[in-house]
């Protein structure tokens, strides 16, 4: 272990660090944040960052620094929740098309071809029309939007698996359509995704975001960085460090979970 972390480049280390830190703060953000995300004191409102209050407060005097730690649980556990459920329906398309026949395949694929004719954000707004808003509604929307794209690599990967040798072998080996399925092509087109998950997670927190700004994902007074940028952007002259510090967390995400998941995809083609 000691060794491979020597022999990690510099950027991969950097990727760890800040997943690390992000994780911590998803988990545990009590740990850092000192002051109650929700509390409410009129007399402090609007106060600038200071040693007591790090990002400042917004305009019912809460503390920016605890609303913004404690929102990365939610932005965090929306952008996994999407991505599980976006691979979920991916893998399930992929594995019809990529293993049903002909005719499952043209069905698939003429149904992805209307999926990706309509723009993501929209198919998002239809969910959300369609459950509500919410945390789980928020990545449920999310998820099916994203699903398309990454049920074309899985078919792709399964007809690329069904192909190939150790799949043959199995079939003359006699093993059913549904063990040849589970044990020696799902693992082999789940690894391969895992990389391009990573990547789809920072996407994902991006869309959830982008969700509760429009007042379609987490409701307030719950704390989610796209609801605060909403929040905060009528005092955007007066008290910048409502939107400044939860966008960059939003960046931060995004490019973190970006750069592992870039390093994970460059180990999986060395190997």
């Amino acid at each position: 272990m000691v060794a491979r972390l020597r022999a990690a480049r510099p950027a991969d280390l950097l990727g760890i660090v800040l997943l690390l830190a992000l994780l911590v703060a998803a988990a545990a953000p009590g740990l850092v944040a000192r002051h109650d995300p929700y509390e409410i004191e009129p007399s402090a409102a609007f106060q600038a960052p200071s040693a007591v209050h790090w990002f400042g407060t917004d305009e019912s005097g809460r503390d920016t620094f605890s609303r913004v730690l404690h929102g990365t649980q939610s932005s965090v556990l929306i952008g996994i929740l999407a991505m599980a459920i976006g691979l979920g329906l991916a893998v399930v398309l992929g594995a019809l098309a990529g293993l049903g026949g002909r005719l499952a395949d043209y069905a698939v694929g003429r149904l992805l071809e209307v999926l990706f004719s309509v723009p993501v954000l929209l198919v998002a707004l239809l969910t959300i029309a369609v459950l509500g808003a919410g945390v789980v509604p928020s990545a449920a929307a999310v998820g099916v939007a994203v699903a398309p794209g990454y049920a074309r690599i899985v078919r792709s990967q399964m007809i690329s698996a069904r192909a190939s040798g150790y799949v043959e072998a199995a079939v003359v080996m006699g093993r059913s359509r549904a063990t040849v399925l589970r044990r020696h092509i799902l693992p082999n087109v789940v690894a391969r995704l895992f990389a391009l998950a990573t990547l789809g997670v920072g996407q994902a927190v991006v869309w959830a975001c982008s969700l509760s700004f429009l007042g379609l994902g987490v409701v307030p007074p719950n704390t989610e960085w796209g609801a605060m940028l909403a929040a905060g952007r009528p005092y955007l002259t007066n008290a910048w460090w409502l939107t400044i510090f939860p966008g960059a967390f939003i960046v931060f995400t995004a490019a973190t979970l970006t750069l592992l998941g870039r390093t994970m995809q460059r180990r999986s083609r060395e190997r």
